[in-house]
């Protein structure tokens, strides 16, 4: 198994993307972001293939998400902070041929994520979950003589962190 690079001929990306953030309280922060792109290859011929016309991989047309973050901080000193976040992405290829087995289909992936800190801040434990959806996510496509392979990207996990000062 190897990756081979080429380079197209020719390409043309643009787009734009709007971000905001709002302080929606004294202690709440919210983020939006929203991304549209349009990334396609003028001229790409290798060899005998023609990828002219094609989608360039993992180049979503579409990309929206929002985040919350929510601190709460008591009496102690002590904080503890609570965020979200998801996004919602169109469907894209991930491999520039644009086979139909390397083609995402449209999804949301939500993470979420709750902090406490210490009042020195010397200690610091964190949880969290990612791809709250457990769905299934194309990361790569590789076509094979002997069968594509496939790459996905991680499904839904848990985790936990302890940090401290010294």
């Amino acid at each position: 198994f190897f990756i081979q690079t080429t380079n197209s001929q020719k390409s043309s990306m643009y787009g734009g993307e709007l971000e905001a953030q709002f302080a929606v309280s004294s202690a709440g922060r919210l983020s939006m972001a929203a991304t549209w792109l349009r990334a396609r290859f003028d001229t790409y011929i290798i060899g005998v293939t023609n990828l002219s016309g094609n989608q360039i991989q993992a180049a979503p047309d579409l990309t929206l998400g929002a985040a919350y973050e929510h601190r709460f901080d008591f009496d102690s000193g002590a904080r503890l902070t609570l965020g979200v976040d998801s996004k919602y992405v169109t469907g894209h290829f991930v491999a520039n041929s644009n086979a139909p087995g390397s083609y995402q289909d449209a999804y949301v992936r939500s993470n979420a994520s709750l902090t406490f800190e210490t009042p020195n801040r010397d200690w610091q434990i964190s949880a969290f979950v990612r791809n709250i959806e457990d769905k299934a996510l194309i990361a790569a496509f590789q076509p094979s003589a002997n069968g594509d392979i496939v790459l996905l990207n991680p499904p839904r996990s848990f985790g936990a962190t302890v940090k401290w000062r010294y």
